[in-house]
């Protein structure tokens, strides 16, 4: 995923639970001295919901769940 198709998905996240999303822009190359925002798909109240390559990885109270697709993830969060 690109970084605008991630913003767009985490935004969509955000509707769907009803929490706003706050974008963080990655820096383009990590050093120890640039990396000290936090990441994308935090949601207060819910939980994370992150981007690891091709899965996608969905953190709350209900536990940890991997999902191949952002439509499963639609799924999964409007069942909460």
């Amino acid at each position: 995923m690109t970084n605008e198709e991630k913003k767009a998905f985490y935004a969509q996240c955000g509707n769907i639970l009803g929490i706003e999303h706050v974008w963080n822009e990655p820096v383009p190359r990590r050093t120890r001295w640039n990396n000290r925002a936090i990441g994308n798909g935090r949601f207060p109240g819910f939980g994370l919901v992150r981007c690891y390559g091709k899965q996608i990885m969905v953190t709350s109270k209900r536990g940890t769940r991997m999902f191949d697709t952002c439509d499963a993830v639609y799924e999964y969060l409007r069942t909460i």
